[in-house]
């Protein structure tokens, strides 16, 4: 259902399941947790063997199983809009409602040329879920978001690309390779430039501001700050440790 992978600072979480279900969100959601307290992970690297994976989801003939369903995926999303570390998804395929919801937590989102973003949720009786209204409206703008959740628009590869929502990527090892060049970087740096990046999007200019100095002043009295001083003098490579 679900495969992880840990290589130096690089957690890479495998799909295997081609549909999302109860027992998979509740997983996903326990895996956010645990990543949210682990010092030694730098970047966190989504992927699915099951490209059907980004627009399935398992539905009940009963009300009660569904609305099961719908309550913990958005406890799952709330998990993994905590997460420090940035958030890399490779996507193929379609992408919709849930997916679509899933898709919207990452940082940066590679996808395949055929790939293409919607929303099925009001054809299906229900609204979109997950914080995707804010976040698409965020991400794309106001209207975009409108077309897309409510018009019933499908959003391509090449539209998301222009729009700045998503990176084309040849194949899933340009992924990981991308991921493995991000966690070259001090971890806490990473965590910090995420973190002012998110929270800056809320605040007034004066706060962003005062919000980055205060990031900018932990970092210095950082393990990692000292190493990244010593290993430029030195000229080798840093041996960051997220402390």
């Amino acid at each position: 259902m679900i495969q992880q992978q840990k290589t130096g600072a690089l957690l890479t979480i495998t799909l295997t399941q081609p549909f999302l279900d109860v027992t998979m969100i509740v997983a996903l959601r326990d895996i956010a947790q645990q990543i949210q307290y682990d010092e030694t992970i730098s970047v966190v690297h989504v992927r699915s063997e099951a490209p059907r994976f980004w627009h399935s989801v398992a539905h009940d003939e009963t009300d009660i199983v569904d609305y099961q369903l719908s309550r913990q995926f958005s406890r799952l999303c709330e998990a993994w809009v905590r997460i420090r570390q940035p958030i890399v998804m490779d996507i193929e395929g379609k992408c919709g409602h849930y997916g679509l919801a899933f898709a919207c937590l990452a940082d940066f989102r590679f996808i395949q040329p055929h790939t293409e973003f919607y929303s099925e949720a009001l054809q299906q009786k229900e609204i979109p879920i997950g914080g995707v209204t804010r976040r698409l409206a965020q991400l794309l703008d106001y209207s975009t978001a409108m077309h897309l959740l409510v018009g019933g628009a499908t959003l391509t590869a090449e539209q998301a690309v222009a729009r700045g929502f998503a990176l084309l990527s040849a194949s899933t090892q340009e992924t990981q390779a991308f991921c493995e060049r991000l966690c070259e970087q001090s971890a806490l740096g990473l965590q910090y430039t995420k973190e002012s990046i998110v929270r800056g999007v809320d605040m007034t200019f004066h706060q962003a501001l005062q919000h980055e100095m205060d990031l900018y002043m932990l970092l210095q009295t950082s393990h990692d700050r000292l190493e990244g001083v010593e290993a430029y003098l030195q000229k080798r490579p840093p041996q960051f440790k997220g402390e």
